[in-house]
């Protein structure tokens, strides 16, 4: 489980009542060792990030020193965008070894067990890879389709998925989620935006372009897709808030993706165009 690096907090209880907690905030913030910023005015900063999302800070005790802290901000940037601090990726394994009837190819970026719980059920046979894997692009050559997984905002993680995928791209039906739908938009000739929004937690509403249907979606990106750089007609969602492209569809590439959690009913046109 991934926790935050600070916490920031307008005003703390030591008084805790749940009959399942076993300690206070505080003892559990100083059990883990994270950085605390107790008394700020958290709606004033939620405002700020509204108006400016991406905004990059860094908490301090009161002896500091202002270069260094500039330069420790500044060292969040990398020349090819916005990074995140990167992840612990497991090492996910093949699931089968015995290959039968159709088969599709996962990307594990950071797989989700709700993302292998509905590809597992889709009766096919699975290889997953993962990025350091010895013949990856191999493995993916035996498959019908490829998935591409959700992971964290890495721009380091993104170049590299699409550098795999690429020489699929067209030659089998592919479906991108979270981390996995810059890839794809990537393949089809779009650009990542530096541009850092907040779509974290629940209750964001995408509204589906050719059906006018909005829904709610469950989100934790930072990085989104340019919607100048879209080729043609292929967005399928866009987010009713900003406008950000939530999702494409190329028929022709047979090409799909989503940037919030995916549902069965994502997973099932997927499957579709695999048994297509």
């Amino acid at each position: 489980m991934l926790y935050p690096s600070g916490l920031v907090i307008s005003e703390s209880s030591s008084v805790y009542s749940n009959f399942r907690a076993d300690l206070s905030l505080a003892e559990f913030i100083e059990g883990r060792g994270m950085p605390v910023l107790y008394g700020a005015d958290t709606q004033h900063i939620t405002a700020m990030l509204r108006e400016k999302p991406g905004i990059r800070g860094l908490l301090s005790n009161g002896e500091h020193d202002d270069r260094k802290m500039t330069e420790a901000i500044n060292g969040s940037v990398l020349s090819s965008g916005y990074v995140l601090p990167p992840a612990c990726l497991p090492e996910v394994p093949a699931v089968q070894e015995d290959l039968r009837g159709k088969v599709i190819a996962v990307i594990n970026l950071g797989l989700k067990k709700s993302e292998m719980k509905w590809l597992s059920g889709s009766g096919m046979s699975l290889i997953v890879v993962n990025l350091s894997s010895p013949g990856a692009e191999d493995d993916i050559s035996r498959a019908d389709g490829l998935y591409i997984s959700s992971g964290p905002d890495s721009m380091a993680l993104l170049e590299d998925a699409c550098g795999i995928s690429e020489r699929f791209a067209g030659k089998m039906p592919v479906f991108g989620a979270g981390l996995g739908h810059l890839v794809v938009g990537r393949l089809l000739g779009s650009s990542v935006s530096v541009s850092m929004v907040n779509h974290y937690g629940v209750n964001h509403p995408v509204v589906d372009i050719e059906t006018g249907k909005c829904f709610i979606t469950e989100q934790m990106h930072s990085l989104v897709l340019e919607k100048k750089s879209l080729p043609g007609k292929t967005l399928k969602y866009s987010h009713l808030n900003d406008g950000t492209p939530e999702g494409l569809y190329d028929h022709e590439m047979k090409a799909m993706s989503v940037s919030f959690i995916p549902q069965e009913k994502h997973f099932e046109a997927f499957f579709s165009l695999i048994k297509e």
